[in-house]
């Protein structure tokens, strides 16, 4: 009976140690940014079988994919279970830990970056904010093993205390309050709203021999396979736009394409080509890599449009459970409402057809800005667009339609500004459209527009 009492207090004794040092390690996580835990840690926070798909990959996702904006457009609830640099190798085991509560999802694999190089220090960007599981434990030996981490090395992955123990000095109230955001983890950094590619592109090259998939990254990709064939998993392979000329990419894209389709498996290709889905490669992205805000709407349409024809999902929209997406489709258009123009959402009445303006002038005269813009093929019509910013924060602005002008008109006076409060830009969209069957198809704009400074 001692015996029995002695066993029982000791494994209370462990039990309190693993409970405590979860709870210090949930704090001292790799302090990268908040985003990790709205895209890893924060979906386990959704309710038992209420997604309709969970989307796995590296940032060429979380810069792809808006959940609120698929939820606004489409009613269907899929989430970013993402992290920078995420590794193929890591999918089999996320999708085995996601399906302990979302077993009947979609699961959406991301073929960007199958091949990608090992990122020590991006695998506690995934690996800190995974609750504790078995499923876990075999994920990071196996990380470590693929990325040839061995010995002492392997500690900070399993026990993260061991690496951010000096972290206390830093730490400050937010790291003991993670929360979801309330956006279902919609991305919303400073470089994806507003940034935009002006870079100059350099095409690489490679020997046959560079280019030729290396047989570990064979495994992998037919390990996963052969766990989504043995577990009945509903999956689908996406391959998202990028604008980079980089031989060995297309090289890895083309022939995880080829494996996936000839083992039987479905893949949405939106890399081929992109510019015929309505991409610019001037304005949709914010490096070579990414699309911004304003790619990332376009591209969660066409991906929404073929989630719903494909795999027959529900509108949920204003159905009861789901009062929480109702909630992250409206804060998150207000998050992005001084970068994108309210039309921008409606991609459903786009017509690429019409052209945008080409401005002729954009000046202030000292008491009304003035611009001035060339006819646009086919546009019926003309919506003109501002917002402000400005040396103070109440300065700040959302984009709103300050004007709706015929076809004839080709200019817009702005008399509604201020001059005596400081240094205020003012910046500028024409948006051209046409009537058909009574409702608006709105045509090409450039995002920036055009700027005007008044002092």
């Amino acid at each position: 009976m001692k015996v029995f009492r002695k066993f029982i207090k000791a494994a209370a004794f462990v039990l309190a140690f693993l409970v405590l040092f979860g709870a210090v390690s949930g704090v001292l996580v790799c302090p990268n940014d908040y985003r990790n835990y709205q895209w890893v840690g924060a979906f386990y926070e959704n309710e038992k079988n209420s997604l309709d798909a969970v989307y796995l990959g590296s940032s060429t996702v979380y810069a792809f994919w808006c959940p609120a904006v698929a939820w606004e457009q489409s009613g269907i609830a899929v989430w970013n279970y993402t992290s920078p640099r995420q590794p193929l190798v890591a999918a089999k085991y996320i999708i085995e830990d996601c399906r302990k509560t979302q077993k009947d999802a979609l699961y959406i694999v991301n073929l960007n970056r199958a091949a990608m190089k090992y990122d020590k220090t991006a695998m506690h960007y995934l690996l800190d904010y995974m609750p504790f599981s078995i499923n876990k434990l075999l994920l990071t030996e196996k990380l470590c093993e693929t990325a040839g981490i061995e010995g002492e090395d392997k500690v900070q992955y399993f026990f993260p205390l061991q690496l951010y123990h000096t972290r206390w000095s830093s730490l400050t109230p937010k790291d003991f309050s993670y929360e979801p955001d309330g956006t279902m983890g919609s991305p919303q950094y400073s470089g994806f709203l507003t940034g935009v590619f002006e870079d100059e592109l350099e095409e690489v090259v490679l020997t046959a021999e560079e280019s030729e998939p290396k047989q570990k990254y064979i495994d992998i990709l037919n390990d996963l396979l052969d766990y989504c064939e043995k577990n009945e998993v509903k999956v689908l392979f996406t391959v998202n736009p990028q604008i980079a000329e980089d031989a060995q990419r297309q090289s890895e894209i083309n022939f995880a394409k080829e494996l996936v389709t000839e083992r039987g498996f479905s893949v949405a290709d939106f890399y081929t080509d992109f510019s015929s889905l309505g991409l610019d490669s001037t304005q949709d992205f914010y490096n070579k890599a990414h699309t911004n805000i304003h790619g990332a709407v376009k591209m969660t349409a066409l991906l929404s449009d073929y989630l719903v024809k494909n795999y027959n999902l529900e509108d949920k929209r204003g159905k009861a459970g789901y009062e929480d997406w109702d909630k992250a489709a409206e804060k998150y258009k207000k998050i992005i409402a001084s970068s994108v123009v309210p039309i921008e959402l409606d991609t459903e009445n786009r017509d690429y057809t019409i052209a945008d303006v080409q401005f002729t002038e954009s000046i202030f005269d000292g008491e009304k800005v003035c611009l001035q813009w060339e006819v646009s093929e086919k546009a019926e019509g003309y919506k003109v667009y501002r917002k402000t910013t400005g040396d103070k924060k109440s300065k700040q602005s959302d984009f709103i339609e300050v004007a709706s002008l015929g076809a004839e008109s080709l200019s817009f006076e702005d008399t509604d500004i201020e001059k005596e409060n400081g240094e205020i830009t003012y910046n500028y969209v024409v948006v051209p459209f046409r009537t058909e069957n009574g409702v608006q198809k709105w045509g090409s704009f450039r995002y920036k527009g055009v700027s005007v400074t008044v002092n």
